[in-house]
């Protein structure tokens, strides 16, 4: 992260950002494009959150605890639905 004791900014974020030491943003889901609300097992979005941020309610919903979401989008980009029926509002 630091070159010749100068602090090279840019991957100084990109090493935050990877570790996810830092709070990019919060998942929020769209219950009517997500398939696990359409009553189709699912939940890729629950398998691939690193966090835990997303719990599965009454065995097949999907809700994000935003006291642990970290906004790394692995969420998001794993959705199978196109548009994705979660997506991370970044601060």
């Amino acid at each position: 992260m630091l070159k010749d004791s100068k602090l090279d900014r840019r991957n100084f974020f990109k090493e935050l950002l990877k570790k996810g030491d830092i709070i990019k943003g919060k998942a929020e889901i769209n219950t009517d494009r997500c398939l696990c609300y359409q009553k189709t097992f699912c939940q890729l979005c629950y398998n691939r959150c690193r966090n835990n941020a997303i719990k599965i309610i009454e065995g097949l919903y999907p809700k994000v605890d935003k006291s642990k979401c970290q906004g790394c989008g692995q969420c998001e980009s794993n959705c199978v639905k196109k548009p994705s029926a979660i997506k991370v509002y970044t601060f």
